[in-house]
């Protein structure tokens, strides 16, 4: 029996690594694209590949243990796209392209083979790892800039994404060391990454600090305010070794709140869905960008679903949340405002629900949550009561 258990927590990492390794993949990408000088398009390819053997692996292995789930999740996906087709036949370029390439083999499978792993904590301790292989590539990263292999000339969305998960999964287990190199990931994406990534990491921190401790709050409200403090100083050095920093810049133009152009498709999607009340189909989006989305979720899911699908779905999500957020204890109350405002909060800022797999990684997280959830109310109600005479 205890050898069954060794070879099924096994199987549970082995699933768990190849869920949790797009940052690192994205990471890699870089280095492919920086220092190895290759071709962006031929890394794209790379990176599929590289994400679909260990993604195959880990569905095969999930699938035998939940079969079911895996067909009726599968049959649904097909079901709504080929209604999508038939519905919105405009979209059908966009559909056919994004989901066999992301949203089926990528997106889907990260929500399902997280369902299959046994518990929580064995799914964070694989981030936990996978964070520290992502953190020494950003190492290697920064180092062959610094001795000149290639430059830096504009800011990174994807790289700054691609360290934001490792970043908190290494802030949220609250060692020296871990400390350390979330805070060299952070100052990492501050300066050659966006300002998004940048913004939710400190938001789950100011919101972890509020939970914690109040002597440690203080220590860390103090850390950060010096922190805060130093920002010109690491500016200017910025500067000295040739990056630009585009986040500390609008920071100290007090930009910082600027849309970068997303007002406007915000707006333009906004008129739209008036005369569109039933939505323009998955990927409709597309179609008035040319290719590219809307980047925000909430919106991206009104356009896909219009009006009806919007107060049917958000709700329903909602309501899940909040139930379970009532029902935890401490530590998973902070899991769901940390996957929550890290996965979820990404996606309201950029990127797309249907080809992201942080937004697989969520439902597959939060699967976990509420199973936790659910052991640990069964474990309390089975502790039988002691009569005192």
């Amino acid at each position: 029996m205890r050898s069954l258990g060794l070879r099924q927590n096994k199987v549970d990492y082995l699933i768990s690594f190849a869920v949790f390794l797009q940052s690192f993949l994205i990471v890699l990408q870089e280095i492919m694209i920086s220092i190895l000088k290759m071709d962006p398009e031929s890394t794209t390819i790379y990176r599929v590949i590289f994400s679909a053997i260990p993604m195959s692996i880990a569905i095969i292995l999930s699938f035998k243990r939940k079969k079911v789930l895996f067909i009726v999740t599968y049959l649904l996906a097909f079901l709504v796209l080929a209604i999508n087709l038939l519905v919105y036949p405009v979209n059908s370029e966009y559909l056919q392209l994004n989901s066999f390439r992301f949203l089926l083999p990528i997106v889907i499978p990260s929500a399902l083979c997280l369902m299959t792993v046994k518990s929580i904590d064995i799914a964070e301790r694989a981030l936990y790892y996978v964070s520290w292989a992502t953190f020494v590539l950003v190492v290697f990263y920064i180092i062959s800039y610094f001795v000149g292999v290639f430059a830096i000339d504009e800011y990174s969305m994807s790289f700054s994404y691609g360290c934001l998960l490792p970043m908190v999964a290494l802030y949220r287990r609250k060692r020296k060391l871990s400390f350390l190199a979330s805070a060299f990931l952070f100052l990492a994406v501050l300066a050659i990454g966006s300002r998004g990534a940048a913004l939710v990491f400190l938001a789950y921190v100011f919101i972890d600090i509020a939970q914690s401790k109040v002597r440690y709050a203080f220590l860390l409200i103090a850390f950060l305010s010096m922190g805060y403090l130093l920002l010109d100083a690491f500016n200017g050095w910025l500067e000295i070794v040739g990056i630009h920093s585009r986040t500390l810049s609008l920071l100290f133009s007090g930009e910082i709140d600027q849309d970068s152009g997303r007002g406007f498709i915000y707006n333009m999607f906004f008129l739209l869905m008036d005369s569109h009340p039933y939505g323009l189909g998955l990927f409709g989006d597309r179609i008035y960008l040319g290719g590219s989305y809307c980047h925000n979720i909430l919106l991206e899911m009104w356009i896909n679903w219009g009006y009806i699908g919007i107060m049917i779905i958000w709700p329903l999500f909602l309501i899940l949340l909040i139930r379970t957020y009532f029902r935890s204890e401490k530590v998973n109350r902070n899991r769901i405002i940390c996957y929550t405002l890290i996965l979820i909060g990404s996606l309201m800022a950029s990127g797309s629900y249907l080809i992201d797999f942080k937004f697989g990684l969520y439902c597959g997280l939060l699967y976990l949550i509420i199973k936790d959830v659910n052991r640990v109310k069964n474990t309390f109600n089975e502790i039988p009561y002691i009569k005192t005479i």
